[in-house]
């Protein structure tokens, strides 16, 4: 599957560059049974990647009018994930990476230059990220069963690192303000981690095992 994905995503990078300005390009591969991708550009030389192996899957990316040269890209090996992104703004960049069955995923970003990409394998995980601003970016990787994270980050710069192996961990981040950090990492099962910060410059370390 990461093959397929990373071949899906050169061609797309390969068409984008050559594509005259103010065109979208779009690549969706789908291998498997009743899988499903929708996507929709409104705006303008933006790129979007669908590659899809196993059965029931569902993959949706919308870049909306208002955005330019943003980057979605979506791959999915197992059944019955989904995955959703929207972007408005402009340059910024969301991929979301899912192995094996019933995995979420969901990235929404405005503003310029933020990034959110999402990584997970094992059941039944749950991720969610949204941005607002300039150069924020966001890093989420779950393996295991049953987990969930969800960030959050508004301003300028900011930085979230969530790490989650195991089971039925729960990561919350929240951040608004300049430059802001967060570093997470959850293992074994059943931990719980909540990190919000308002202001500028703060930072946090989490480890739990």
């Amino acid at each position: 599957m990461k093959k397929l994905f990373l071949t899906v995503c050169a061609t797309a990078l390969i068409s984008a560059g050559s594509a005259y300005a103010g065109g979208n390009n779009s690549v969706v591969a789908q291998v498997g049974n009743g899988n499903a991708a929708n996507v929709q550009q409104n705006g303008n030389d933006g790129v979007a990647i669908s590659a899809q192996v196993g059965d029931g899957n569902r993959s949706s990316v919308h870049q909306t009018s208002s955005s330019h040269g943003n980057v979605a890209a979506i791959g999915q090996a197992g059944d019955n994930n989904r995955s959703a992104v929207i972007q408005g703004g402009s340059h910024n960049t969301a991929i979301s990476y899912q192995g094996d069955n019933g995995q979420r995923s969901g990235i929404a970003q405005g503003g310029s230059r933020n990034k959110a990409v999402h990584v997970q394998n094992g059941g039944g995980n749950r991720a969610y990220t949204g941005q607002l601003g300039y150069k924020n970016k966001a890093y989420t990787k779950q393996n295991g069963y049953g987990n969930f994270a969800a960030t959050g980050q508004i301003g300028y710069k900011n930085k979230s690192k969530v790490r989650q192996y195991g089971v039925v961990h729960v990561s919350l981040v929240g951040q608004l303000g300049k430059k802001n950090k967060v570093n997470s990492k959850q293992t074994t099962y059943d931990n719980k981690s909540l990190v919000l910060q308002l202001g500028d410059f703060n930072k946090a370390r989490v480890r739990q095992n």
